[in-house]
């Protein structure tokens, strides 16, 4: 599948022509992510050592019901009012042709990943600069109080009533789209809908996260108290919290892990935003997910 491609950039590395041969040796799975291979509506990510993930590709969208199978395109409401068993499984039954590696539910170091070169792309922040002023929190202000679709996928704002002029922490940060470092922008990675996160991707199924921290919202810098680790939930920057837009976290004893926010959560939303109180079961209007596909 895809050997010409290779082939390709074997050649141009052994006569020195290809300036991605210095970056990093790369599998082949990993050439073929770095090389815009990604399925419909999907968008390149660069993995991350710390976090144990490879390069995968990763829903622009949240994801939208497509007579029952998740697809990743701009109009529609998202995907609400469904479990997180039932949205791992509507996930791994994708396929399309040509792509022969894994869909499935987005794992937690994979959202880490993506949150953590959020992070640290200065085009993010509101300051122009890394560490300066606010990164987007997404549609999270409650007007309106639901998750709303993409009417244009032109806009950053689409939909809130919000705009890039407004000052950073009272409408600003209502901008729904961030870019990772690589270039790729993906929508709603905060706010709008709470997405359903897979806790261990190299498990079968549905993974519930730690079931022994604190029911209660904590700023970022605070430390667990359990069995939740560092690399679960913070910031490359222990010290970024709501004052710049990053959300919160909140443990329990469901332990079926929502992330982001949702539309009328405000300082609590964020793409670091964790939530870990409610079971696997449960439902609402306010709970979406995400795909992923793995090379």
């Amino acid at each position: 599948m895809r050997s010409s491609k290779l082939s390709g950039l074997f050649l141009l590395c052994v006569f020195g022509l290809s300036s991605s041969c210095l970056k990093k040796e790369s599998s082949s799975s990993q050439a073929e992510v770095a090389g815009n291979d990604c399925p419909s509506g999907f968008v390149e990510v660069e993995g991350n050592g710390t976090l144990g993930t490879n390069d995968f590709c990763v829903m622009q969208f949240e994801a939208k019901n497509n007579s029952g199978t998740p697809a990743s395109v701009a109009s529609g409401i998202p995907w609400g009012n469904i479990n997180a068993t039932d949205a791992q499984a509507a996930c791994e039954s994708m396929s399309e042709s040509g792509f022969d590696g894994t869909f499935s539910l987005i794992s937690n170091p994979e959202w880490m990943t993506i949150a953590r070169d959020i992070e640290v792309t200065a085009s993010n922040w509101s300051g122009g600069v890394v560490g300066s002023g606010h990164i987007p929190r997404g549609h999270s202000d409650a007007s309106p109080a639901d998750p709303i679709e993409v009417t244009n996928p032109l806009d950053p704002y689409s939909g809130t009533g919000n705009n890039s002029s407004e000052l950073a922490g009272s409408g600003w940060e209502q901008k729904r789209t961030h870019t990772l470092s690589n270039g790729s922008v993906i929508w709603d990675f905060s706010g709008n809908s709470y997405e359903w996160v897979d806790w261990d991707a190299d498990d079968v199924g549905f993974t519930l996260g730690p079931q022994d921290e604190g029911a209660s919202w904590k700023e970022l810098s605070v430390n667990p108290s359990a069995s939740l680790s560092l690399d679960d939930y913070k910031p490359v920057n222990d010290s970024y919290g709501t004052a710049n837009s990053f959300g919160q976290w909140l443990g329990g004893g469901g332990g079926a892990t929502l992330r982001g926010g949702t539309s009328d959560k405000n300082a609590e939303a964020g793409v670091y935003t964790l939530l870990l109180v409610v079971s696997s079961s449960t439902t609402s209007n306010h709970f979406g997910f995400r795909c992923v596909y793995r090379p």
